[in-house]
C-alpha cells in the first residue's frame, strides 16, 4: 500500500487545509490518495480519504497529538 498528499490538477502544493490554529496547537485536514494493489483484483484501486490531524507545540517542536480518519 502506498500513501500520498492528493496533488491538485493544476500541479500546485499537495491539498492540505487548516481548520483552526492557535500558537500552540494546529488542526489540519489532509487528502491523502492510497492506491491499493492486491493478487486478487487485477487493476489498483484508489481509495480517496481525509485525515484530521492534530497538532501540538512542544520544547522540542510541533509533534502530532491525535490523527482521524474521517
Amino acid at each position: 500500500m502506498k500513501a500520498t498528499g492528493a496533488a491538485p490538477a493544476d500541479g500546485r502544493a499537495p491539498a492540505v487545509s487548516v481548520v483552526s490554529a492557535t500558537p500552540d496547537r494546529a488542526v489540519v485536514l489532509l487528502f491523502v490518495n492510497q492506491v491499493i494493489r492486491s493478487t486478487q483484483v487485477p487493476e489498483p484501486r484508489l481509495d480517496l480519504n481525509r485525515v484530521r490531524m492534530t497538532l501540538i507545540r512542544t520544547s522540542d517542536g510541533w509533534k502530532v497529538n491525535g490523527v482521524d480518519a474521517l
